[in-house]
């Protein structure tokens, strides 16, 4: 809910600007409170208001669109490109009007001069409008040629690919969240979103930031599970605790490697069943998994090595004190005397 106070505050704001453009644009230069307004209004300035309201508004339109974020902040630069364009522009008018009709090249303050006379000097205030309209004509001219030389396909081995600018980034619904979204990156100070199931690739050098960039928030923000290679083990120590307690999740580090042995284990022999019938079949399938059919050898091999495994596995099962584990079948096949 938004604060009374600094609505009132911006609104006070938004008047005062708006009364002193006006005041600017009737050829006074002094400051003006926001009752100038009523003064204007009162003796017939209704063009000069109506101007610095406009300006007023995209002038607050510009910065509430830069502390928002995204396409919002690229609206907001883009508009105040704009502004700051037609403004050189209509300087450069004004100094080509000076020098044709005046002789020389005026500073802006004269601007203030010329505005001030243009109800006693309407021809000159209508030279100048000319000049104005031309330059402006002119300028326009040139843009269209540009963006009809830029959106024209180039023969080149890429194309027109490019950079997306803000209105494709839209288009394309990366400023969009949703709930199996990605994030790839930022761009205008928000978050970029990928969604569906394409593959999304990330270069970048060595320690420039895409395990705090990329898979850190990427582990805050994902909802659904995730198998990740975190050789640093950096990603499970920073976001593992979050993702149990917040997101629910139960999270394992499976590092066999470690010094220091601090790893979850997992016992693929464990899902065997108990029973004894259908336990002959959980062989089978995990014997088949861990030693598939190879089309380049001969199948004698990799049949007797199922042979030998099945075996193993049911005399693990009924040897109590011998744990059920591919360890302690390594360790069985190596003993001394297993091949006698």
């Amino acid at each position: 809910m938004r604060n009374p106070g600094i609505v009132a505050i911006a609104l006070i704001c938004g008047l005062a600007v708006t009364s002193q453009i006006a005041v600017l644009l009737t050829g006074i230069a002094q400051w003006a409170s926001p009752l100038a307004l009523v003064d204007l209004l009162r003796h017939g300035f209704y063009w000069e208001t109506a101007i610095a309201g406009c300006v007023t508004a995209l002038l607050v339109s510009c910065v509430v669109g830069f502390l928002k974020q995204g396409f919002y902040r690229y609206l907001s630069l883009l508009c105040s490109s704009s502004l700051l364009s037609g403004l050189a522009v209509f300087l450069l008018g004004f100094e080509l009007y000076s020098y044709i009709f005046l002789g020389f090249v005026q500073s802006p303050s004269g601007l203030m001069e010329l505005v001030s006379l243009h109800y006693q000097e309407p021809d000159l205030w209508h030279r100048f409008l000319t000049v104005e309209g031309i330059v402006f004509l002119m300028t326009f001219l040139a843009i269209v040629i540009y963006l009809f030389h830029w959106l024209r396909p180039d023969n080149k081995a890429l194309g027109n690919a490019h950079f997306s600018n803000g209105f494709e980034t839209k288009r394309a619904g990366f400023f969009e969240r949703q709930e199996q979204s990605i994030i790839i990156g930022k761009k205008y100070a928000a978050p970029l979103y990928s969604h569906g199931f394409e593959h999304v690739l990330v270069f970048a050098p060595t320690g420039s930031g895409k395990t705090r960039s990329i898979g850190i928030p990427n582990l805050f923000h994902y909802p659904f599970s995730v198998v990740c290679n975190d050789v640093k083990l950096t990603l499970f120590k920073t976001t593992s605790g979050y993702r149990e307690s917040v997101l629910g999740h139960r999270c394992f580090c499976w590092a066999p490697a470690d010094e220091n042995r601090l790893t979850h284990c997992y016992n693929p022999l464990s899902l065997i069943s108990d029973d004894k019938i259908q336990r002959l079949t959980d062989i089978q399938r995990i014997a088949h998994i861990l030693m598939p059919d190879n089309k380049k050898s001969d199948p004698i091999w990799q049949q007797a090595s199922r042979k030998l495994f099945k075996v193993a596995v049911l005399y693990l099962l009924d040897t109590p004190d011998r744990p059920i584990s591919l360890g302690e079948i390594n360790r069985l096949v190596k003993q001394a005397g297993f091949d006698d």
